[in-house]
């Protein structure tokens, strides 16, 4: 919480500035206020972490992430859970991400893979949904090339 120079109250992200000082040596804060644009639970949305599916979970993941603390949660990625560790990259309004070895990871690439595992699931069950029952009728090729039903004959019994 901030005060304005009204007085009044308000959030803000802080942020340390290590490219410039004050007088007294310390790092300047850089200050985000609520009407950056910057909506935290928006972003975290767009991703499929599993926390995000139970409301305690999330409640903890928000209140961990808007204090700046690197925080897991469980990517759900080609039907296997990944864990990847989440931070706020407030000056892109996106978030920063790393995997277990501390490395940085791409959100879109895992995004992207994401999706392509989705579209080919969909691909699969509409061309199941997609294949008609269709009658088998013997044709004869002639010599156009086009089918034409075969002729039966009929027998006379006498």
């Amino acid at each position: 919480m901030q005060l304005s120079k009204d007085g009044e109250k308000y959030n803000a992200w802080l942020q340390l500035d290590f490219t410039k000082n004050t007088q007294s040596g310390n790092y300047e804060f850089k200050q985000f206020h609520q009407n950056y644009g910057f909506d935290l639970e928006k972003t975290l949305s767009k991703y499929p972490i599993k926390e995000l599916g139970n409301e305690k979970f999330k409640a903890d993941l928000l209140r961990s992430m808007e204090r700046g603390n690197l925080q897991s949660a469980t990517f759900q990625v080609n039907g296997k859970d990944e864990k990847i560790y989440l931070t706020p990259n407030l000056t892109f309004k996106t978030l920063h991400a790393f995997d277990e070895k501390n490395q940085k990871v791409s959100l879109s690439n895992l995004l992207e893979k994401n999706k392509q595992q989705q579209s080919n699931k969909d691909e699969n069950k509409q061309e199941l949904s997609e294949k008609p029952q269709q009658k088998k009728t013997n044709k004869i090729k002639g010599e156009d090339g086009a089918g034409t039903p075969k002729k039966t004959r009929k027998q006379k019994i006498a």
